[in-house]
């Protein structure tokens, strides 16, 4: 229940900002401050992720469940929310979008491979699928830092 409550909220969570941002009629101090904090968790859910696929897990109850082609276009959507409510150098957030296109399209490609792959201490065991998912685990990084260079640009007032 906690898993699809979370996953939930995070599909739904931009839509109900901007309802409550024209309910709110001129305090955009809140809801900039709800905005900042949702792709700030957004950030450290990531970077939670990519440590726990390093460890080994494939579950990624904050984000979803399991990291598999939904998770991502969830992920990517979440993300790309955040850089379109910022309104610093739009140039530089498209490309930083289309380099998070590009890692998750990489990360669909590798993860079902990668599942199959061990923690860092077993990854004698499952050579090339531990391999994988080191790459994985590098690209979610990626991603984590993607999603932090969005959200040091000012939010759109």
């Amino acid at each position: 229940m906690h898993s699809a409550f979370s996953s939930l909220r995070l599909l739904l969570l931009p839509a109900l900002l901007a309802a409550a941002g024209c309910s709110r009629g001129g305090g955009g101090g809140e809801l900039q401050a709800d905005v900042a904090a949702h792709c700030g968790e957004l950030q450290l859910n990531v970077e939670r992720m990519a440590k726990s696929y390093r460890e080994g897990r494939n579950q990624f109850p904050l984000l979803g469940g399991e990291l598999d082609g939904n998770l991502l276009t969830r992920l990517y959507a979440e993300a790309s929310w955040c850089a379109k409510v910022r309104s610093a150098d739009q140039k530089a957030l498209m490309a930083l979008t289309q380099e998070l296109s590009i890692v998750m399209d990489d990360i669909n490609l590798k993860a079902p491979l990668a599942a199959k792959g061990k923690a860092l201490a077993d990854a004698w065991s499952a050579p090339n699928e531990s391999a994988a998912r080191a790459e994985v685990a590098t690209k979610l990084d990626r991603i984590a830092a993607i999603i932090r260079e969005i959200n040091q640009r000012p939010l759109k007032r």
